[in-house]
């Protein structure tokens, strides 16, 4: 009876045990049995002072998470993740690696390709900005100028005439923003004085707005006098209203535009300098492998980005290409817009308080769709007036830039449209732009329907049916300023 029931014991046993074995691969090893270790990296028979997290399992093999992996300087797309979230590293494509245990360091051998590219920031921003240190003080600005002239007639009349001109500038800065109003005057002892009252004309006001920033979201609130926001292929017009826009300019440190990708590869640890159009820009160290440059400084238009690499024993390496700054480009995921409300200003510079009756408002947006593919869109409307377009900016590598857009209108049933187009490019500091705009049928915007209502004199530039524009520039040779040709046809 016994040997009986060890059979079936051991019968059961052989049953249940393959059951047993059939967990999951990524939970058969248990947290306690892993061990955390901190090693040193060492790349290609190059030490790369970084020191790195990895996961000991208990059979030896070695795992990492992937920003630990970029830390220790391997791309973490090359191997592949476990049910834990970790990477083996014996998964890792072309690459191979050997753990010393004494020295407490891992070796790898790994392509270019595999790498991480090494950063190297050429701006000279510290840091991210501490938004809780900005604060607005209580202040008074004022900003003058004055002039003053006087003619005499030293003829048989004798006549004086005399007069003292000036603009001013107000500024009201408050922990709630800022209230500014600027103004000319003039003033003549020879003629009866009358504030605000033509012809006399003693004060003109100019602007006059309040407006807060909020430099953390880049925005703008203002209520007042104000510019519209627009597009390079719509128009802007003066108005007293309520405006909403972004402001890049409150963030210096911020980079909106795509800059050129510059990246190169060092086989030994260099000393690098990087020049753009024959200016030094950086000068300093580089590890072994790959490495991008990032904080590109800004230059608009294109030329030639040098780098000159020197190794331990002066053996010099140069690398030259050619980079183009589409400046009407957004960098990928960043947008630009502006709202804007209120009434259209009218006699500017002339009269102080005139305005249109009808409200007008606008809206322009600009969104970087990727870093070669910038979107714009613009809207405006006021009474009798509906007009929208579209358009897009290509970035064509060391190629230049290409842009289009079309916009339609209806004012009073009577239909237009407008189409532009627009191509620059730079080579070794040779610079060439042509561009063209073509109108359509009785085309309208804010501001020709508001000179078109009141029959004033519309420009000729606003009225044209046809404007051509192409330009080109060049370096002398002798000097290190360029020559600019350019011509416009207005039809």
């Amino acid at each position: 009876m016994r040997a009986g029931v060890w059979i079936i014991t051991l019968a059961a046993w052989g049953v249940a045990s393959p059951t047993m074995a059939q967990d999951v691969p990524g939970d058969s090893v248990s947290s306690a049995d892993v061990q955390d270790l901190m090693l040193g990296v060492t790349m290609n028979d190059h030490g790369t002072r970084t020191v790195a997290t990895f996961k000991r399992l208990p059979d030896g093999e070695l795992e990492a998470a992937p920003d630990d992996l970029r830390t220790a300087g391997i791309k973490p797309e090359m191997g592949t993740t476990d049910a834990r979230g970790w990477i083996p590293l014996d998964s890792l494509k072309g690459v191979t690696w050997r753990y010393d245990e004494p020295a407490q360091m891992v070796f790898f051998q790994a392509p270019d390709s595999a790498r991480e590219p090494a950063k190297i920031n050429v701006s000279n921003a510290t840091g991210p900005i501490d938004f809780s240190t900005v604060r607005s003080n209580l202040g008074f600005v004022l900003n003058y100028t004055l002039y003053g002239t006087s003619d005499y007639d030293w003829g048989y009349s004798g006549a004086t005439s005399s007069s003292l001109n000036g603009s001013f500038d107000a500024r009201l800065l408050t922990h709630f923003g800022t209230g500014s109003t600027t103004l000319l005057a003039r003033l003549n002892p020879f003629e009866n004085f009358d504030m605000f009252d033509r012809p006399n004309g003693s004060f003109t006001r100019l602007d006059s707005s309040w407006r807060y920033t909020d430099p953390e979201n880049l925005l703008v609130y203002q209520l007042g006098d104000a510019i519209s926001g627009s597009l390079p292929w719509s128009s802007s017009y003066r108005f007293g209203g309520f405006q909403l826009k972004r402001n890049f300019n409150l963030r210096p440190d911020l980079i909106t535009s795509p800059v050129p990708n510059l990246s190169g590869s060092a086989s030994v640890p260099s000393t690098l300098d990087l020049y753009l159009n024959n200016m030094k820009v950086f000068s300093g160290e580089v590890p072994a492998g790959p490495f991008d440059f990032t904080g590109l400084p800004f230059l608009g238009g294109g030329g030639d980005a040098r780098i000159v690499m020197r190794d331990a024993l002066g053996r010099e390496v140069v690398t030259q290409r050619q980079y183009f700054f589409a400046p009407n480009m957004l960098s990928r995921g960043i947008a630009d817009f502006s709202v804007d409300a209120g009434f259209v200003r009218l006699g500017f510079g002339d009269q102080s308080f005139l305005y249109d009756r009808n409200v007008a408002g606008s809206a322009s947006i600009r969104y970087g769709l990727s870093d070669w593919v910038t979107l714009e869109g613009h809207a405006e409307a006021t009474r009798g007036l509906i007009n929208g377009g579209a358009g897009v900016a290509l970035g064509l590598g060391s190629y230049g830039s290409l842009s289009s857009s079309f916009a339609g209108s209806s004012y009073n049933s009577q239909l237009g449209g407008k189409a532009s187009a627009f191509y620059q490019a730079s080579y070794k500091g040779y610079s060439f732009y042509i561009g063209a705009d073509r109108t359509f049928g009785d085309y309208s915007d804010v501001g020709l329907a508001i000179d078109r209502s009141r029959d004033n004199d519309i420009p000729i530039s606003a009225s044209a049916q046809k404007v051509d524009r192409i330009g080109f520039s060049f370096p002398l040779g002798f000097d290190p300023s360029s020559l600019n040709l350019s011509f416009s046809r207005i039809r």
